[in-house]
């Protein structure tokens, strides 16, 4: 059953749920929330003209000044505290010499100091955003999944991003997910919900990172089942 929310905060996980996806119809969205196409038409006006999407003919897009200022740093803004405490409660387990692996969600972003003061740590992404951060911290060994570059969620997808994957393994891999549905991962993208499910695959220990606004919905695409190997 889906948790129920107020306005301001589905205006908030719609647009986070955009600017993760690149774009989301009406319908995905209605399907998703759980309310009518046209409660969705009049939250995604607000965000319209707010400037964080761009509406046309039925689809919500995320709108970018830059490729990354609305897409990946605007994400970053959202619930901010609650990311951060959920990073912090991931102290205990990190461990110099660990290879981890991260992947693009902006939930993830906060622990990449903490783990610069806890190295020297292996980090492995397929995010630009997140090997960018990386670079401040030289306690951090970076490798970076590169392959084909989506510019709207800064970060590397396709065969030679997924080959890449399948050559390393990790000790600890931490992500977040678009939908949580009856203990199933969902991503609304297919190329995204393949980068996840093959750094679950190469991972000895898998950490979900979500928030209440996650649970009772789900996209197009599998990426695992919450628990399972």
């Amino acid at each position: 059953m889906a948790t129920a929310m107020t306005r301001a905060q589905r205006l908030a996980t719609i647009a986070d749920s955009v600017m993760e996806a690149g774009a989301l119809t009406v319908h995905e969205l209605a399907d998703r929330f759980r309310v009518s196409r046209m409660t969705i038409y009049r939250d995604l006006a607000e965000l319209e003209a707010a400037g964080s999407v761009w509406l046309e003919q039925g689809k919500a897009t995320a709108r970018r000044s830059s490729f990354t200022e609305t897409s990946s740093d605007f994400r970053a803004t959202l619930r901010q505290a609650l990311k951060q405490s959920l990073c912090e409660a991931l102290r205990p387990i990190l461990r110099r010499g660990q290879t981890i692996m991260l992947d693009d969600s902006s939930t993830v972003r906060p622990l990449i100091a903490m783990l610069g003061g806890a190295g020297p740590i292996t980090l492995i992404t397929h995010s630009q955003t997140v090997a960018l951060e990386a670079r401040q911290h030289p306690e951090l060994r970076l490798i970076l999944a590169g392959g084909a570059y989506n510019r709207a969620l800064d970060s590397y997808y396709g065969l030679t991003t997924l080959s890449v994957l399948r050559s390393l393994r990790a000790d600890l891999c931490v992500m977040s997910t678009a939908a949580l549905q009856r203990g199933v991962l969902y991503h609304p993208l297919e190329e995204g919900a393949a980068v996840k499910a093959t750094m679950l695959e190469q991972s000895e220990r898998r950490v979900l990172l979500v928030d209440h606004a996650r649970f009772g919905h789900h996209a197009t695409h599998v990426v695992a089942r919450a628990g399972g190997k």
